[in-house]
């Protein structure tokens, strides 16, 4: 485990993951070192609903849905502002046709975002990557929580840069430090195996 500390913070390059969701979202920042571009601590966390500030003027006018969404793009303008982030990857959402108001919920919350990095004025571009590139890039072959989660720990230039232990960590958590390696590889790790998979594949 590794202790965030003004120093690593001072020295890096930050890129946040994002694994988008209503009631739980799943906030990752990479801390990469400007010059090696190595991983210096990741820090990740669980955005709830409940820890969100939610006007009740906004209630009254657009309804808690609506008031929901406007409260998490205040909270992501306020996250985006001081982390200044260099690149935001976000997992892209999946349609259902069990739950379509889920995937209208989803596409809501990443223009929200979106309007939030905006208003932050950061120079990082946002970027979609789907939830199966994600699994692949963790080497994950089934579907379920628990195989991102020991994907993710058996990889140790992630698992010895946690700033928090991954058992202490929600799925949502997880996830969105899953999406942000998929960003770290992309952008400062382009000799990996995975992404010269990638680049195979595009040619």
């Amino acid at each position: 485990m590794i202790e965030l500390n003004e120093e690593i913070i001072a020295s890096s390059i930050v890129l946040v993951g994002i694994d988008p969701g209503r009631e739980n979202t799943g906030y990752a920042r990479y801390f990469i070192h400007a010059d090696t571009f190595e991983i210096q601590a990741i820090d990740a966390r669980t955005i709830t609903i409940k820890d969100l500030c939610i006007s009740k003027r906004d209630v009254l006018r657009y309804g808690e849905t609506q008031a929901s969404m406007l409260a998490h793009q205040d909270n992501f303008t306020q996250l985006f502002g001081l982390d200044t982030p260099a690149g935001v990857l976000c997992e892209s959402p999946f349609f259902n046709a069990g739950t379509p108001s889920a995937f209208k919920s989803l596409t809501t919350l990443i223009a929200n975002i979106c309007t939030a990095l905006e208003r932050a004025a950061s120079r990082g571009k946002i970027e979609y990557v789907d939830p199966p590139t994600v699994k692949k890039c963790v080497g994950v072959k089934g579907t379920g929580k628990q195989e991102v989660k020991n994907a993710v720990a058996r990889l140790n230039e992630i698992s010895e840069k946690l700033a928090v232990p991954i058992d202490e960590l929600s799925e949502h958590a997880i996830d969105a430090i899953a999406v942000g390696y998929y960003g770290y590889l992309k952008h400062f790790q382009q000799e990996h195996p995975f992404w010269q998979t990638v680049k195979k594949r595009q040619r």
